[in-house]
């Protein structure tokens, strides 16, 4: 096999930041997203690129009422309860209702699935964080189900592929990827740095953010590459394929522009090792992430996708989503 570009996306709107940022505090990045998602997907027609987007179900609603509607016993169970979209969609329900374009996007996923080569993957129904206090294997699966539910209402095909919300993976949550049919999952990146917490406030937390930053720029944690026989090991022992995530495309700062070469070095050069060595690469980054700066993050991402395309001329190098890169490395097996 070839090397390998995999790209994943996380569609989540506002609901990936209401805990944190409560609107109308990032509205501008979020607003963006209508903008950036058919620049992103012209720009990976342009050069035959393959994605995965893993969509937060809420995003498929048409209106608050859809999600309270949700009984409080299928609600996760957090501690802390402010971590819940159902508790904050309760909280800011007529913002959201007066704002939807923020929270709210059936029409741009139809058009993602309608674009060849995109995939819809799942990024839980609620934004669900599976390594918070307090939540329990029915809340898991409640979610689950609620997910598969407003997929069917939607006429999208069946999920395939999960991305773990803020990365908290969880061994726990794998019983219901198999249970629910999915064949793959976007595992943390290599290091100590990248393994998954809770979504707590501490002195070592704020640490290992600035090293995470410090690793897009210089190299910290190594080209953090996946072996294809990783997937058929992850395969063998959880019944899901792991798909690591390699690197995180952070946006264009005005403040670190000076240093831009440095960003786009790291991704090259990684990229490189893969296609030479057969390695997967998996690149992955939000669409609110170009929300602003769009031209700037459009541009840095066809430098990336006009480097894949010479290494597709080099040493053969394949783009894929997800399930594909899945479904050709197992028929090689």
């Amino acid at each position: 096999m070839s090397g390998s570009l995999v790209i994943s996306l996380d569609m989540e709107l506002y609901w990936g930041l209401m805990d944190k940022k409560p609107p109308p505090s990032y509205m501008s990045s979020i607003e963006g997203v209508r903008l950036a998602v058919p620049k992103i997907l012209d720009i990976f027609k342009s050069y035959n690129i393959s994605a995965t987007w893993a969509c937060v179900g809420m995003t498929l609603e048409k209106e608050a009422a859809d999600i309270l509607s949700t009984p409080v016993s299928e609600r996760p169970h957090y501690l802390q309860q402010n971590y819940s979209n159902y508790v904050l969609c309760d909280k800011f329900a007529s913002y959201i209702d007066c704002n939807k374009n923020l929270f709210f996007a059936s029409d741009l996923i139809r058009l993602i699935a309608q674009t060849p080569g995109q995939e819809i993957g799942s990024h839980s129904y609620s934004h669900l964080y599976f390594l918070e206090e307090g939540l329990t294997l029915d809340d898991m699966r409640s979610d689950f189900l609620r997910m598969e539910a407003i997929c069917q209402q939607n006429n999208i095909a069946k999920l395939k592929s999960f991305v773990f919300p803020r990365n908290q993976f969880s061994s726990k949550a794998l019983r219901f990827l198999k249970e629910f049919e999915f064949k793959t999952y976007r595992g943390n990146q290599h290091g100590k740095i990248y393994y998954p917490t809770e979504d707590k406030i501490s002195i070592q937390g704020y640490v290992i953010k600035a090293l995470r930053i410090l690793n897009e720029y210089i190299n910290i944690s190594g080209d953090d590459l996946t072996d294809p026989n990783d997937l058929i090991i992850s395969l063998y022992y959880d019944g899901v394929c792991n798909i690591p995530a390699s690197r995180f495309l952070r946006p264009y700062s005005e403040k670190l522009k000076s240093i831009e070469e440095l960003r786009f070095l790291r991704i090259a050069n990684s990229l490189r090792k893969a296609a030479i060595n057969n390695k997967i690469y998996h690149l992955w980054w939000h669409p609110h992430n170009f929300g602003t700066n769009i031209g700037e993050n459009i541009i840095f991402l066809e430098r990336i996708l006009m480097q894949f395309k010479d290494l597709n001329i080099s040493y053969g190098m394949k783009s894929y989503n997800m399930q594909t890169l899945v479904d050709e490395y197992i028929k090689h097996v």
